[in-house]
């Protein structure tokens, strides 16, 4: 099941997570995934939740990338539970500043598109 390889996934299990119960569960289990620090720990959540063909799709505020361009609106990664169970499971393994992980959060989601374009090229690699 994880990472979510689809955004109709992500978003599925997000609807699951307005369970109080199930939010703490998934609370939980981010805790224990664990890391040095809170951004290594940030980005261990994000790599195993999110695939990069879905994280292509997200930056933390859903902004437009070009303003002339509607097409390349991306979806609001902050305005999913997905997101505020993060938050609530590096708080509890971690002293930290929301600010810092909100940034760390969006530059792992901004990094997707070159992730996948070096996936590409390993897979174009193997096939030679």
């Amino acid at each position: 099941m994880l990472p979510f390889k689809t955004i109709n996934e992500l978003e599925e299990f997000d609807k699951r997570l307005a369970d109080v119960e199930t939010f703490r569960q998934t609370t939980m289990y981010m805790k224990n995934i664990g890391g040095p620090n809170q951004m290594e720990h940030v980005q261990k959540i994000l790599q195993k939740f999110l695939s990069d063909e879905v994280a292509f799709h997200y930056n933390v505020g859903g902004k437009l990338l070009k303003k002339t361009d509607s097409r390349k609106r991306k979806r609001s990664f902050k305005n999913t539970k997905l997101f505020d169970c993060i938050i609530a499971g590096t708080k509890a393994e971690h002293t930290i500043v929301e600010n810092r992980l909100k940034f760390k959060i969006g530059k792992w989601l901004a990094g997707a598109n070159l992730r996948l374009i070096l996936q590409r090229k390993r897979r174009a690699r193997e096939i030679l």
